[in-house]
């Protein structure tokens, strides 16, 4: 606070703040009003600091997606049922939803219609996850006996061929897929969250390595794993729901990098379950639980968000797949409510 040198009124500077008495008071009057605007400022500083704090952050954050529709089956009687993970073939431009509660596995063209089904006469189980290969064929990951998964394969029609037999496992090990991927090469990695690794085995089901993320043995006791994806790299992504964070390999298995933060603010991942990657190299990270979609860049650098818990097209109520087909539609799943959400985003994160 200081006083003006030629006309005695008082000022009081902040940051970019001033306030400024117009007239000379006696000096108790003064005295008794200063001390009063004080205590106003002492309290409405720190306020007015936080309310612009937050405006910057939620502007930050804004980022416009255009919800386009649902993928539904053909019928009011064939819904999807207990729906879990996707998959976007970008050579054929189809989506593959994995049906769980009507053990099937649904394709849908890239109008949103549905194109076929299979595994609903009987072939499939309990189906858990899709990949298709270079030529077309479709490998099902779905329950196997004591909790153990296989993988069926399937040709572009839906007709089952052949099962995967993963073998030459190192004497002692065994291997207890929960989800799947595939890359350029048709080689085959799988998550095996119950011994908490990774691994990997050609076309044909030998084996090649496996893969430890770099977490504690208590951690490795308690992880929750979600699904894997393959970018055009070859690199393979893992994010770990119960760490908050998205583990990065080459295709030879070593480790490249993670990111994310746990915790339950924008910025932070609760309980990431799946990972997309853009044209653009953007990461984009399906959080369970805050029910919305992060984004990071090609470094593993936090740029934006977008969704949010809710029942209404573009909100999202415990997701729990997601991809991203050629033209840039994301494809959200939730089994609440029983649905896939297909959006567009307004790339204002560029």
């Amino acid at each position: 606070m200081r006083v003006h040198p030629k006309n005695h009124m008082w000022y009081y500077r902040g940051n970019n703040t001033q306030f400024v008495v117009l007239k000379p008071l006696a000096h108790e009057e003064r005295r008794l009003r200063q001390s009063v605007k004080t205590h106003i400022a002492v309290i409405a500083f720190p306020l007015l600091a936080l309310a612009f704090m937050a405006t910057q952050a939620f502007a930050a954050l804004k980022i416009e997606a255009t919800y386009l529709y649902d993928l539904q089956g053909p019928t009011k009687d064939s819904q999807l049922q207990n729906q879990r993970n996707l998959y976007c073939d970008l050579e054929r431009a189809e989506v593959y939803v994995v049906d769980t509660g009507n053990h099937c596995i649904r394709v849908f063209g890239k109008e949103g219609m549905q194109l076929f089904q299979f595994g609903h006469n009987g072939d499939l189980a309990v189906p858990l996850d899709v990949v298709i290969n270079s030529q077309g064929d479709i490998y099902v990951l779905q329950s196997g006996p004591e909790g153990k998964g296989v993988i069926d394969v399937f040709d572009f029609r839906g007709k089952y061929l052949n099962r995967l037999e993963l073998k030459d496992l190192p004497e002692g090990e065994d291997c207890r897929p929960n989800d799947i991927a595939i890359d350029s090469q048709d080689n085959v990695y799988v998550s095996d969250q119950r011994n908490g690794c990774i691994v990997s085995f050609d076309r044909d089901g030998h084996y090649r390595f496996s893969v430890l993320p770099p977490i504690s043995e208590k951690e490795r006791e308690e992880v929750v794993f979600g699904s894997l994806m393959i970018d055009d790299g070859g690199n393979v992504y893992l994010p770990v729901g119960t760490l908050g964070i998205v583990f990065v390999f080459d295709g030879a298995g070593q480790f490249v990098r993670n990111f994310g933060i746990k915790g339950g603010g924008p910025g932070k991942l609760a309980f990431p379950i799946d990972v997309a990657v853009d044209k653009h190299g953007h990461c984009l990270v399906l959080d369970h639980a805050r029910h919305c979609i992060s984004v990071y860049d090609k470094d593993g650098r936090y740029m934006t968000e977008f969704g949010g818990m809710g029942t209404g097209p573009g909100w999202f109520f415990y997701p729990s797949g997601l991809e991203i087909d050629k033209y840039g539609r994301i494809y959200v799943s939730q089994t609440f409510g029983n649905r896939v959400q297909v959006l567009k985003l307004k790339e204002a994160y560029e």
